[in-house]
Order: C-alpha cells, then structure tokens, then sequence
C-alpha cells in the first residue's frame, strides 16, 4: 500500500451549450470513424474472397447504423 497522501481532485460540471455541442461533435467522429475502420474490414473479408455471409452482413449493417446515428438527433422522438 502506498503511504503517499493521495492528492484530491476537484471536477466541474461543465454543462452549457458549447460543451454539449462539443460532446455532440466528439461523439459524431467517434461514429464515423468507427464507421470507417469497419468498412475497411469489409474491404479486407471481400478482397480475401473470405464467404463468410454472416460476418460480412454483420459488419455492413455496423457501419450503417455507425453512419447513420451521425445524421440523426439524440432523440427518439424528434
């Protein structure tokens, strides 16, 4: 165990307008980054000649609901 005080760290609430919209942003490249780094997979399986219907079908329907949750709102009902 360390005997070391343990420095205490102080965490703010930012919750205004510019950080959400930065938190919308950030969650927006997460998706399409995503999005793209399993379309390379897809590339990968198709230029192997790799059959596997399933995991092809799998990571084509990935990248799609990855691409396009960047194009809709955070609510269901909007």
């Amino acid at each position: 165990m360390n005997n070391k005080k343990q420095e205490q760290l102080f965490i703010a609430d930012v919750d205004f307008p510019e950080a959400r919209r930065l938190e919308d942003i950030t969650s927006i490249l997460r998706d399409l980054q995503a999005t793209r780094e399993t379309c390379k997979r897809v590339m990968d399986l198709l230029d192997a000649h790799k059959q596997d219907q399933i995991l092809l079908e799998g990571l084509w329907s990935a990248a799609l609901v990855r691409y396009v949750r960047c194009f809709t709102s955070g609510s269901a009902t909007d």
